[in-house]
Parts: structure tokens; C-alpha cells; sequence
């Protein structure tokens, strides 16, 4: 009875994709189909993908490098905003502007500011005489990177000058009472300082060599 009932099967067709052992053509060809999709990435697909990986890391640097730069630069503009801002409450106490660094060059905390960060609250080194930095109220956050200055005079007298992009900035005889505040910073030590300049005379900020 079993074997007339297979038999009848085999000629109605039901079984005629069936091997000797069972094995059917349909589960033979979904073998293939895993087997073609498990095989490896071809040469011209890698270089592709290694190309693309490379883009995606030079984007990534450049953008690291620009929000450390703005980093950088927001610690000098935002210091010379509380220097000046310092000097206008010193000014309204005393009638006069703290003129307390050497020159436009000698910088605090840090004489020759570099790769490195210094402490705030030292005694100053390169000030003028009987001048100290604890005269203005500035308290930065943390160590600097920048070094900062700052300089003033009294109505009748002319501010020194500066250099911005190869442009002397200068200046005549003031009416007023004036001062100039300095930041200089060489965070990548390379010997060449970013300088940046804010004056009495307005809210403009002049910046030299940007980014070094």
C-alpha cells in the first residue's frame, strides 16, 4: 500500500524535484543564494570604502582644529573684554587708567607665552614699577594660554602703535584720558604669535596672524 502510494506520487510530479536522499532542487539553490551573499567585498569596493573613510577623516580633523582655534581665541577675546572692563571700574575709583606693562610685548602671566598654560595671580615679572596686575579685578577661570597686557596714558599723551596684518595702527595726540589692552599667544609653539589689540577708543578688536 505504502510503496503504490509513492509511486503514485512520483508520477503525479509532487516529488520529481526530490534527489535520492531527499534533498531538494529548491533548498540546493537557497545554498547557493547564502553562499553568493556571504562572499567578500571585491577590490574596487574596498578602495571605495577606504576613500570614503579617508574623506571622513580629514573633515574630522579640519573641524577639530577649527573649534580648538575658536577655542583658543575665545579665552584672548574674552579676557581682554574683563581687562577692559577692569580698567573702566579702576578708572571710575582713581580718575585714571592702571598702566601696568612695560611695553606692548611684556606679557602676564607668562613673559614668553606658548604651547602651555600659566596661572593667574603671580607676581608680575615685567611690569612697571610699583605696578602689579592684583590692581585690576580680573579673575580668568583657569590658567591662560595667552599672555595679556595692558597700557594707558593721560589726555594730551599719544598711545605707541601696533602692527595688525602688516598695517601700523596709530594714533594722534588723545583728548581723553586712554589705555591699550594686548593679548599674545603661540599655542602651537611655532615662534609665530597671534596678537590681538583692544583699545579705549571703541569696541573694535584688532587680531593679527588669526589661527597661529
Amino acid at each position: 500500500m505504502v510503496a503504490l502510494f509513492i509511486k503514485n506520487v512520483r508520477q503525479s510530479g509532487f516529488m520529481h524535484d526530490c534527489d535520492d536522499d531527499g534533498t531538494t532542487g529548491a533548498l540546493r539553490d537557497s545554498v547557493k543564494r547564502q553562499t553568493t551573499k556571504a562572499r567578500g567585498l571585491t577590490l574596487v569596493e574596498m578602495m571605495v570604502v577606504v576613500t570614503i573613510v579617508g574623506i571622513l577623516s580629514v573633515i574630522a580633523v579640519v573641524s577639530y582644529r577649527r573649534v580648538t582655534a575658536s577655542a583658543r581665541m575665545s579665552e584672548a577675546t574674552g579676557m581682554i573684554f574683563n581687562i577692559r572692563a577692569a580698567q573702566e571700574r579702576y578708572h571710575a575709583e582713581t580718575q585714571s587708567y592702571a598702566d601696568i606693562s612695560a611695553d606692548l610685548a611684556s606679557t602676564y602671566p607668562a613673559p614668553a607665552p606658548g604651547g602651555f598654560r600659566t596661572g593667574w595671580g603671580a607676581a608680575c615679572s615685567n611690569c612697571k614699577a610699583g605696578m602689579d596686575w592684583s590692581i585690576l579685578s580680573v579673575h580668568p577661570d583657569g590658567p591662560v594660554l595667552f599672555g595679556y597686557t595692558t597700557i594707558a596714558g593721560q589726555a594730551g599723551s599719544t598711545p605707541p602703535s601696533f602692527t595688525v596684518s602688516g598695517n601700523t595702527i596709530s594714533f594722534a595726540a588723545s583728548a581723553t584720558d586712554w589705555y591699550l589692552v594686548g593679548a599674545r599667544g603661540d599655542y602651537d609653539a611655532n615662534g609665530v604669535f597671534c596678537q590681538l589689540y583692544g583699545t579705549s577708543y571703541g569696541s573694535q578688536l584688532f587680531i593679527d596672524k588669526e589661527g597661529e
